[in-house]
Formats: structure tokens, sequence, C-alpha cells
């Protein structure tokens, strides 16, 4: 299969983005485009081209101020150019804070916590402070040091910070995960894990002012790691342990980060400050702080003050770190997408003297009430769709910041929403020799549904016939519920393969044959999910299709494309794949979106809250197994999986499977039409009889017949009899219905024949009788016996191949005789003294078993 797509000129995905950085620091400016190759790249600063930038990237090595300002990327092929938007470098001069000698402190308020204080971190809006050892809490204060409240929490702290958008994270004792606080004391992993350095157990860990690197500091040593966790290298602090008692523990274990410079403290009342090359620059005295064990723990810098604790439960005093810097921003508040009744914060990150004041505007007006560090619009409509931006101030001046665009999405996704999951009516297929092991990957079509093991195989939805092996492997399949339409992920015309990539399309595959159709959704933005660590989610919904890196959430709204940036997503304990991802569904109900994916060993199924990860029990199960994807049918009301290993539905190697589920949805509905007719049957008098019929449509009623006439109360997909009589014997069917229309069973017949023929009752088993030693007959006892009038028919294994059936006479046993074959389905009628064998038409019943 050849796929050939039209020459396209260059576009871009993804802009350049502004920083700001210290002089003598990198600064790396990136673009991201699509179009026929060969792409070319220049890069221009304040509108000149720069020689020798022709990359897709551009790295600034040890930054001067003079290289402060505007750049921009050009990228062209035979098609035509495209100039990206301007992105804005800030350089901070490293000798832009004038330190006093002597700092008092300019706010104190009293630290909540009994036991060792673990630092201090400022959303925005509110202080947060964390205390290690054995009572582990959180207390939260006001801007202005009033306690809020405290939490209990089960991390032992050593650190608490924010990024510039004022989430809360923290590193515990001995644990190189960063935690995100979700709801007041509440801390889950935040999806990174710091790999290599030469932090130990006690390390507090912080980030810097930008939010994007990582660092901690021991006995002297700092280690830098990038965000996503990746170690950078590490930074030897010049002379560190000449000034007395820092090299002491715990204080030459701890760090604070600045906008230009990193800080240590000694446990005596002095403040080091270093710049970013490890060169110390200033000694400064911090009057009445804190000299005990816990003021050697609690070294922070937030809200533009440095932070020491006298002592747990004592005062936790704050010092202006410089007497006369004007406010400088660091990093300009960022658009953002979000849908209509979602929550959005757009926050500051500032440097400059205390206190700072802030007013955020909307459209250029001040918003009355909005004068914190971060603006949280809570239930947003389009009607707060468009500018915001913020005026900070101290008694040295003011800056302006520049407009974040605000876009509000009313979503044309409808509501869905599973009610239950369960193991009734399940089907199952060996698909083994197929799938060879669980790859991962799952998606229905109307016909169809496909999965991806060793290569992409794919079956029959209504009853899993016709296991077809496609003969490629789709590593990212996805589809959406409404139109039952399958897609994999895909960067311009490339599928995204195992370990990931950078989505920027969604690539339509044929939902019969699999076969790529050569159409295309392009994403309003791209969806970064490479080298995630089996941590992304793909998951289907009903007019959207939601993906979770482990740190963060993006909806895609269908058919258009549109990307919706969910915000900070923790990761969440799924099952795992043999490879880069997990599979399963996206709901949307209660002005929220939801992702449901089976819970990592626990043999149940959950769904989790975006992006707050606040999770609960969907359907709970026997035994799962190694189920890393599943997916759903509204059509047939059912859920699909796939699992390695056994589970309680089968016990083969590999399995794809369905089985009954039910939903709430806002899709409309379908034409009815029966697949699987209801089936004749004939019971004994007392049996349960189930008819059953496979029917496809949304939005279905259910009415079953005897005769032609209703049943009362028979109004599901499945009619149950139990202990039936002799007249309930007749012809059953069912009318199908919804809104637009119905469709009417075939007949099918029961029959209930009354139990009849003499009585027969054992009323006693005696041991009293003959035996006879058959071993030289039949080896050993493969099973089988049967009495005639004359003959005792017993099946042994045989001690030659076909030789296994024996007789011997009833009355004494005598004359024992091999057949010379194997009878595997012996049985008698004993009123007869009949004996027959199982079997299908002429054919046997082996020990294989059959029908």
């Amino acid at each position: 299969f050849v796929y050939l797509q039209e020459p396209q000129p260059p576009r871009i995905l993804r802009q350049p983005q502004s920083f700001t950085v210290t002089e003598g620091d990198t600064a790396m400016f990136s673009v991201k485009a699509l179009g026929s190759a060969p792409l070319s790249y220049q890069w221009q600063f304040n509108g000149a081209d720069l020689s020798g930038a022709t990359g897709a990237s551009l790295t600034l090595t040890q930054v001067r101020t003079n290289q402060a300002g505007n750049y921009q990327a050009t990228v062209s092929n035979a098609l035509g150019s495209v100039t990206s938007s301007n992105a804005t470098l800030t350089v901070r001069s490293a000798a832009e804070c004038n330190f006093g000698p002597t700092n008092r402190p300019s706010i104190t308020f009293m630290d909540a916590l009994d036991s060792t204080t673990m630092g201090i971190a400022f959303d925005g809006v509110n202080y947060w402070s964390t205390a290690g050892g054995s009572a582990r809490p959180v207390a939260r204060y006001t801007a202005a040091g009033a306690l809020v409240a405290a939490y209990p929490t089960p991390l032992d702290f050593r650190s608490i910070f924010t990024d510039p958008s004022g989430t809360v994270f923290a590193r515990a004792f001995s644990d190189s995960t960063i935690y995100r606080q979700t709801s007041p004391g509440t801390f889950v992993a935040s999806g990174t894990t710091l790999m290599g350095g030469v932090p130990d157990s006690q390390s507090a860990v912080v980030l810097n002012t930008e939010g994007t690197e990582y660092l901690a500091m021991s006995g002297g040593t700092v280690s830098r790691w990038r965000r996503d966790g990746s170690f950078l290298g590490t930074v030897a602090l010049s002379g560190f342990g000449q000034v007395a008692n820092e090299n002491f523990y715990p204080q030459n274990r701890g760090i604070a980060v600045a906008p230009s410079y990193w800080l240590t403290y000694d446990g005596n009342g002095r403040l080091s400050v270093w710049d970013f090359s490890g060169h110390r620059l200033n000694l400064v005295i911090l009057e009445q702080a804190g000299t005990s064990f816990d003021s050697g723990f609690s070294l922070s810098y937030c809200n533009g003050r440095v932070f020491i604790v006298d002592g747990a439960h004592g005062l936790l005093r704050g010092y202006d770190l410089c007497v006369n810097v004007p406010p400088t921003i660091l990093a300009q508040p960022e658009s953002r997408t979000v849908l209509a009744g979602f929550n959005v914060t757009l926050s500051a990150a500032v440097f400059g003297k205390t206190p700072l004041s802030y007013q955020w505007r909307f459209n250029g007006a001040d918003i009355p009430g909005a004068t914190n560090a971060a603006l949280l619009l809570t239930n947003v409509t389009t009607n707060q769709a468009g500018s915001y931006s913020f005026v900070v101030s101290n008694d040295l001046g003011s800056a302006s910041s520049a407009n974040a665009l605000l876009a509000v999405v009313n979503s044309s996704a409808g509501t869905f929403h599973i009610t239950s999951l369960s193991a009734s009516n399940a089907v199952v297929v060996n698909d083994s020799a197929l799938a060879g092991y669980d790859r991962g990957g799952i998606a229905a079509s109307s016909q169809e549904v496909f999965f991806t093991g060793n290569g992409t195989e794919r079956f029959d939805l209504a009853d899993l016939t016709g296991g077809t092996a496609l003969g490629r492997t789709y590593d990212a399949l996805v589809s959406e519920l409404g139109t039952e339409k399958v897609y994999s992920l895909g960067d311009g015309t490339n599928l995204i393969s195992n370990p990931g990539g950078t989505v920027t399309t969604l690539v339509e595959l044929d939902g019969v044959t699999g076969e790529l159709t050569g159409a295309t959704i392009p994403l309003s933005q791209p969806i970064d999910l490479v080298n995630h660590g089996n941590q992304v989610g793909i998951f289907a919904g009903l007019g959207r299709i939601v993906l979770h890196d482990g740190t963060r959430a993006w909806d895609i709204e269908m058919p258009s494309g549109l990307v919706v940036d969910l915000g900070p997503m923790p990761p969440l304990s799924h099952q795992y794949s043999q490879t880069w991802a997990y599979w399963g569904v996206a709901e949307f109900f209660d002005g929220a979106i939801w992702v449901v994916y089976v819970r990592d060993s626990q043999n149940i199924i959950v769904r989790s809250r975006v992006p707050d990860g606040l999770t609960s029990t969907v359907a709970a199960f026997n035994y799962l197994g190694q189920m890393a994807s599943i997916t759903v049918s509204l059509p047939f009301s059912r859920w699909y999986f796939h699992h390695q290993y056994s589970s309680q539905f089968s016990p083969f190697y590999s399995t794809l499977g369905f089985a009954d589920a039910t939903f709430v949805s806002s899709a409309p509905p379908t034409t009815p039409s029966i697949f699987r007719q209801p089936e004749d049957q004939t019971l004994a008098v007392r049996a349960t009889a189930t008819f059953r019929v496979v029917v496809r449509g949304i939005g279905l009623h259910y009415q079953w017949r005897l005769g032609g006439t209703d049943i009362p109360g028979a109004t599901n997909l499945t009619l149950t009899l139990a202990n039936v009589t002799t007249n309930q014997s007749g012809l059953y069917s069912v009318v199908v219905s919804n809104a637009l229309g119905s469709v009417t069973s075939t007949d099918a017949l029961l029959t209930v024949i009354p139990l009849g023929g003499d009585t027969l009752r054992i009323t006693a088993l005696s041991t009293n009788g003959a035996v006879v030693n058959d071993s030289a007959l039949i080896g050993s006892d493969r099973g089988g016996i049967a009495a005639s009038s004359q003959e005792v028919f017993f099946t042994g294994n045989g001690l030659f191949p076909g030789n296994g059936t024996e007789r011997f006479d009833l009355a004494d046993l005598s004359g024992g005789t091999a057949l010379g074959r194997t009878y595997d389905g012996l049985v008698s009628e004993l009123g007869t003294e009949q004996v027959y064998l199982l079997g299908n038409g002429t054919n046997q019943i082996t020990s294989q078993g059959g029908i």
C-alpha cells in the first residue's frame, strides 16, 4: 500500500516561546513545522538574519544583555515560506540586585506545625509550609501570614515549592519522585522522577524561577535536572564550607533559588548568595534568623523573600533579598484554550523588592478584586474569552505584562457516561496465533474491532469471527465512539509508533480493512507524547479523544481537531501493556471529563476525573489478568477488552473479548438492526431458558413476546425464564425499537419436555462382589464405563495405540477382552441396557470433547 499526499507548503505547528535568562546562561529557541521536504530554516534577531542559524532550533550560549530582543524563524520549501511569531528573550544582569549587608524581616508569622519545618512555598494566593518526621502535616496561610488550615499527609517532606503557574510540588525523604498537590494536603506522584545526580535522602529539591530545572544540593555540590527528570549535571559551589557551620547537616542539604541566584544558609544567621556558576557573590546577615536544627532545614525563597523558621511551631521570618529592585516580570502569563464550564489559572512570575502589588486586567480594564499573583477563573463562559494581563508595582516602579489570550470553547461533544461494565454474555477468542503478545492498542469501528499485538489484527465486531492479520502494525490506535471511525495518532502523514512522538494529526483507517484511507485530521496544536515511560493513556470518547502523558492531559474535539490543554494531571495507577501506552474510554458528565481504564493489579476498572485525578470504581471483577486495552461500542452496548495470560474470561495466552455494558449517552439514535436472532431451545421441566438477541443501535427498547403477545415486564436485552413448565412452550420473539423505528426478531421455539420414565433411586451401594485385575488390558485409567445386558465396558489408555476399551462378562467379570479400539464417550440407558457412544453425526466424541 502506497500512501501519496499532495505537496504541501510549510506551516508552523509550534511557535518559539519567550523566556527570561540570567546573563551567562544558555537560551534555546525551537520551532516545529510541517510541509513537503526538504524544509529550510533561517532564524532572525530583531528582524535581521543570524549567520549560520539554519536549523529547527537555535541555541545561544553565554548569553549577554545585548542579545535580549525578539527572535523568529522563517521556514521555507519549494512551495513557499512562513515566518513564526516573535519570541522575546529577556536577559537579566547577574549584578542587578543590591544586597543590604544586614536584613531585617519584612514579614513574620507563626509556624502552625509542631514538627520539623521543611520549607515554605507561595502559590500566588496562599503560603504553604510542610514538616518532616512522624507528624507530616501541611499548613496553609493567607498572603499576610494568617493560618487558614492544617492538613494531614502521609509524606515525610524535605521541601515544598511551586512552578510559575502556582502549582504546589514537594519532595519526600529518600524519594526521587516529585509529588504534586491536587487538593489541600493531597499529594500524588507528578510523573517526574529525578534520575542521577548526587542528592542524598535529606536534600531539599526546588525548581528554578523559570520552572525549567529542578535543583538540589548536598555538601556544596548542586545537581540539576530538566523538568522531565533527566539529569543535566552538577555545579560545585566554590569555597563551600569556608563559612563556619555551612557544611554541617542539615543546612548543607538545603538550597533556595532566587531569580538570579542560588542561596544557602549557614544555620547561624548568614545567607550566602551564589551565581549559577558556583561563585559566592555575597554574604548577607539575616537579623533574628533562627539557629535551631529546624532552621537549617527551613531555608526557602518565595514571593520575593527568603524564609527561615526559628524552630518547630516558632516564627517564620521573611527577608527581602534585594533592597532596590523595581518589579521585573520573569515569566509572562501564557495563552490558554479551555472548555466552557472548566476552571483556568493565569499566573505571574515576578522579581523585585517586596511588597509587590498586582492588578489583573481583562481586555485592558481592571478586574475588581483580582490583586493576587495568580488569577483563578472558575466555570468559565465564552464571554470571558479575551486578553488578560497584569500590572505589578512596588515603591520603586511598576511593570506591565504581555497579553495572554484566553479562548473558551463550547464543546460539540455530548454526554457519555458508563453506567455498568459486566461479565455477562462474555464472548472471547484465542488470538494467540495472530497477536503473539500484548503490544497494546484497541479500537472499534462499526463492523470490526482492531487490536495490536506483534502486528495489528481485526475481528468481526458482532461475534469476533473472521480473525485476520492486517500485515502491518498500528501502535497508536484510537476511535471516536459516535462516528465509529478508527484512527492512528500521527505526526503529519507519519504514524506514531513505540515509544511515542509528537502528535499533530489523526490518520484515518478504513473501518473494515484497516488500511489507511488517505484522510487525516490536523490538530490545532501539537501534543508531545515522547518518551513518557509507559504513562501515556489513549482514551476514545464521544465527540472527543483524550490523551494523557502522565503529567498533562489534552482534549481533542472531533471532528475539528481542536486541541484543548486540560492542564497538569498526575499519573494514573493503570495496567501496563508491553510497550508505551495503555487504552481506555473518555466520558463527559457532571460538567467534567473522566477517563476510564483498568486499575493496575486490583482487578477493577476505574474512572478518574480530569485533571485533578479524583478516582472511583466503575466495575469490580474476580480476575482481569494483564488487561491494558479496553474500549466500548455504543450500538452493541458492549465493552471490548484484550489481555495477555489468563483471566476470569479465558485461560488463553492472548485473549480478545467482549461483554455487556450499559451507558447514558446523548449520541443520536441509530435504526435498530438484528445481527443474531434468538435460538430454538429444548429443555426439561424446571430448567432455565435464556433467549438473547444481538442488536445494533443506540437508545434501544426491548419487548419480548410469546406467540405474538407481549410478556409483561420482559423489556431487557435478555429474556430469562426460570423453572419452566410445559405451558411455557411456544414461539418467542422480541421487538427492538427506538425513536427511529423498530425491528422484530424471528421466532425461537421453546420446547419443554415433561420429566417421565420409571422411578429410580439408589438405596445402597455394597462393597461385596467380584473384582478383576485389568491392568494388562487397559494400562491406565483413561475413563468411561457402561453396562449392557451381558457385558460391562470400560476404557483405559491401552497398552497399544487405539486399543483402550475392554469388555467383561457382566455376571462375574470373566472373559476380559480388548475391543481393539478406544471409546471416549461411553454411556448406557439403564432400562433397555443399551450402550451408546456420544457422537457428532457418525463421528464419536473423543477425549478432546466436542459438540
